[in-house]
């Protein structure tokens, strides 16, 4: 080998070296979240439902200066982050009128368009707080009488069309509906309707639900928050 290209070689070889070094590292860094929030809610991923945070000093006093770190370029080509889907997202307008928002999970955090994973305990107590919403949100949740169902009659206000569902696709369609958890909501300041939906019962009885524009339907004389499971039965099911 020639004395020239020993040099080449070797510097060849160290810039590999740090270049695979440099892949490996996870650089730490922080979250940086606004101080001066006037409006704060969180959404949860498994079912959409938003909840609107009076006090937001809690939270946003947790997520500021919360340590995280970069997945390094060997933990994003091996897949590392999570694939499970986010737990909760909150989003706060700033008094300043900009709008950010984060998604959070157990160990990772999604801030301002990339993924961070943390072991800081902060993480831990704002998912708490969370769950404790939750919670009390799923203590006050009704859900539609399913029993005894003979067949479910859904009504386009729009064209007049119904549609009758029964058989197999009855049974699909109350397993579905039976996840949807619904609260109690205000009345509709309008109250165009979009649907009619029918609950036949085999004894010959039946209930009415009226959904609303605006995601919001009645039932038993109440009005509540539609559920996206009866969205999605709605919509799966209109010819």
């Amino acid at each position: 080998m020639k004395r020239g290209k020993l040099p080449i070689i070797i510097t060849v070889c160290v810039l590999v070296i740090a270049a695979i070094i440099i892949s490996c590292i996870e650089f730490p860094s922080s979250i940086k979240a606004d101080t001066d929030v006037t409006e704060l809610s969180v959404t949860r991923g498994k079912d959409g439902k938003k909840q609107e945070i009076a006090d937001s000093s809690r939270i946003i006093s947790l997520l500021d200066g919360m340590k995280v770190k970069k997945y390094s370029l060997v933990s994003k080509i091996k897949g590392d982050t999570l694939k499970s889907g986010w737990e909760y997202r909150l989003s706060y307008k700033a008094a300043d009128g900009s709008s950010n928002s984060i998604t959070i999970s157990h160990g990772e955090v999604e801030y301002k368009g990339k993924k961070y994973k943390t072991s800081d305990t902060a993480l831990q107590d704002i998912i708490d707080e969370f769950e404790s919403i939750y919670d009390r949100y799923d203590s006050e949740a009704v859900s539609f009488k399913l029993e005894d169902i003979k067949s479910i009659t859904v009504r386009d206000n729009g064209t007049g069309i119904k549609t009758v569902i029964d058989g197999d696709m009855l049974n699909s369609c109350i397993k579905q509906l039976s996840d949807d958890k619904m609260n109690e909501t205000s009345e509709p300041d309008n109250k165009p309707v979009l649907y009619e939906v029918t609950f036949n019962y085999n004894d010959g009885t039946s209930e009415n639900v009226v959904v609303y524009y605006g995601d919001v339907l009645s039932y038993k004389s109440k009005y509540y928050e539609e559920g996206r499971n009866l969205a999605e039965v709605i919509s799966g099911n209109i010819k």
